[in-house]
């Protein structure tokens, strides 16, 4: 027997036009194993871990289907550029030839 969840995960997919593929499925059982904010990075490690043969843009994918259909909600930190007025980026070293004079 289906659980009422499940049911409605299904139907909603139905409504949708999409289907519950094996992939959407793992995503979201990935998701229900996480609390708080998971990343989609670390959505697809878990689920990597589940089935080696996953592919990241395959879970992105999934996760875009899953937020379309409103099964799951993106958390996204800033639709516009943060209040960043400059950013710098500083490497110094030391090139071969004055490692050797040293």
């Amino acid at each position: 027997m289906v659980s009422a969840p499940e049911r409605d995960v299904r139907e909603t997919f139905r409504r949708s036009g999409y289907t519950l593929t094996s992939q959407r499925r793992a995503v979201l059982d990935a998701l229900k194993d996480f609390k708080g904010h998971p990343s989609a990075e670390e959505v697809y490690l878990l689920v990597k871990k589940r089935n080696p043969r996953v592919a990241l843009g395959t879970v992105y994918q999934a996760l875009s289907v899953l937020e379309e259909i409103g099964l799951i909600e993106a958390k996204r930190w800033s639709n516009t550029p943060y209040d960043v007025t400059n950013a710098s980026l500083v490497i110094e070293g030391v090139c071969p030839a004055c490692q050797k004079e040293s």
